[in-house]
């Protein structure tokens, strides 16, 4: 919420998305695991990325090292 207020800037910034990134990764291998639907979360999705960046999907990835 305060990276969306935008009232965190600099390594304060950094840092906490790094984090959100971390929880969303966390959060949808426990989705796979438990067999639930899974929705790929906007903090993980490439979409806003370059075409050339999305050939190296990490979200397939971390879900391959993880299985």
């Amino acid at each position: 919420m305060m990276m969306d207020m935008k009232i965190i800037n600099g390594l304060m910034y950094i840092e906490a998305a790094r984090k959100r990134i971390e929880i969303s990764k966390e959060l949808l291998i426990l989705e796979l695991e438990q067999g639930d639907e899974a929705l790929i979360y906007s903090e993980l999705s490439q979409d806003h990325l370059p075409y050339s960046f999305r050939y190296y999907d990490s979200i397939l990835r971390l879900i391959n090292s993880k299985m």
